[in-house]
């Protein structure tokens, strides 16, 4: 039978080895046009080389992903990313699917790359992502690039034709490498309709550390779908 629906409770993933062929504590794809859903609460994630976890569609798969009350910490000598990744395929004409996702409550530290992204991809225009990045603590107070040591705390991108919605509420984001949270969109004509109300965005760190906040509207005078971008 097809696997429609995973839920995870209280469980451990951790100790990915550093042998070159590690990636994701967690991978959970939707190819096709699978409809699936996952949901991960209350687990302890440690020392992966990939994504602590990460959701993912292609073509016409859709998702719906809920994260909450998890702890997300770094520890592998060899990282990549350490954080939360949800994403769709790129590349032309577009994944044209829909991803509704929830990421609640949780603690990360230790990110690599951004403690959490969610970036719609090169999507066409009916592509949809909406959902909620809220109550998340990311980095420790005083701990230096305890958020991520080589990017962003969060990552918000709309590319490609299609619609992010997505609510960034009530976060703790310090210490991080470069922003407390990037958003984008570009790639396409794509819309961004962002709310970020509640966050508490402090102790940016080092020599490259940034804005608190920045968003980047419209990338590239030609982009993969051959036209200028005109997001809003």
């Amino acid at each position: 039978a097809a696997l429609t629906s995973f839920n995870v409770t209280g469980s451990q993933f951790r100790a990915n080895a550093a042998n070159g062929d590690a990636d994701d504590n967690f991978l959970f794809e939707a190819m096709g046009t699978a409809s699936m859903a996952t949901s991960v609460t209350g687990s302890h994630f440690a020392s992966t080389e990939g994504d602590h976890f990460q959701a993912a569609a292609s073509v016409s798969g859709t998702l719906t992903v809920n994260l909450v009350n998890n702890t997300l910490v770094g520890g592998h000598s060899t990282p990549l990313g350490q954080g939360i990744t949800i994403n769709a395929a790129t590349g032309v004409p577009g994944w044209n699917g829909r991803i509704d996702y929830d990421i609640n409550g949780n603690n990360i530290t230790g990110a690599a790359s951004n403690g959490v992204s969610v970036v719609l991809g090169t999507s066409s225009a009916v592509a949809v992502f909406d959902g909620f990045v809220r109550n998340n603590i990311i980095g420790t107070s005083g701990v230096a690039l305890s958020c991520s040591t080589q990017a962003n705390g969060v990552y918000i991108d709309a590319r490609g034709n299609g619609t992010h919605n997505s609510a960034v509420t009530g976060n703790t984001i310090r210490q991080c490498f470069d922003r407390g949270l990037l958003a984008e969109a570009g790639d396409g004509d794509s819309a961004l309709n962002l709310t970020v109300t509640g966050n508490l965005i402090d102790q940016q760190v080092g020599a490259a550390a940034r804005e608190a906040f920045q968003t980047n509207f419209g990338i590239t005078s030609t982009n993969v779908f051959g036209n200028v971008d005109s997001n809003v």
